[in-house]
């Protein structure tokens, strides 16, 4: 066991549980932010809308993951809303619970800021992402972000979702996964999944050489 899954194991332990359908929301943005969230089974999108009534996938959050923990400082209202893409079962724990538990036991405390630091450290990779001005590289990027976060074999997610992530057309989005396909970098899998089969080459790619 992780040490995130004792963190979230000690704040979920009462916690009140529910299932979503799909395309049910789990909360819109503009509503209070007054709980933490853990993603038990299925898959939720977190969606923007843009001024001119686009939707801009901000991410989507696996079995496993978190909602919430980043907003925890300043309990703001939720910058986004949260979609089921699949059924989804799902436990929340009200932030004064989770206040408590920090005042009282130290250790959980550090350990919640190690989490929120490693969200942070996400959502600067997926800010400088969406700063690459190639699509290519922004996928290869993005794919490589999802794999290391899901630490599982296939990404599922849609044509539309994957290039509302990216910052790109659904047209973009498919002629892309191709391109990658054709360099041998991915694998398609089913209806809606993509596999990473050569991940130094994607590295190269997206400009992220590791040794």
């Amino acid at each position: 066991m992780t040490d995130k899954d004792k963190v979230y194991q000690l704040l979920f332990a009462q916690a009140t549980t529910g299932t979503l359908a799909r395309g049910q929301n789990l909360f819109r943005a503009g509503d209070p932010c007054d709980a933490l969230w853990l993603v038990d089974s299925g898959r939720l999108r977190l969606v923007f809308v843009l001024p001119d009534g686009r939707e801009c996938v901000r991410d989507v959050v696996s079995a496993g993951e978190s909602i919430g923990m980043a907003l925890l400082v300043d309990k703001a209202a939720y910058p986004y809303t949260a979609q089921a893409l699949d059924e989804v079962q799902y436990r929340r724990v009200s932030w004064q619970q989770v206040l408590d538990l920090m005042e009282h036991t130290p250790s959980v405390a550090l350990a919640i800021l190690q989490v929120m630091s490693v969200k942070l450290r996400q959502a600067n990779e997926q800010n400088a992402m969406l700063a690459q001005k190639n699509p290519l590289v922004r996928l290869a990027a993005f794919l490589l972000e999802r794999s290391a976060r899901l630490q599982s074999g296939a990404i599922e997610l849609t044509v539309d979702d994957l290039g509302a992530a990216c910052g790109m057309r659904r047209e973009t989005a498919s002629r892309k996964v191709g391109e990658l396909r054709d360099l041998g970098l991915v694998e398609r899998v089913g209806q809606s999944g993509i596999r990473i089969v050569d991940k130094a080459g994607l590295q190269r790619l997206a400009g992220r050489v590791e040794g």
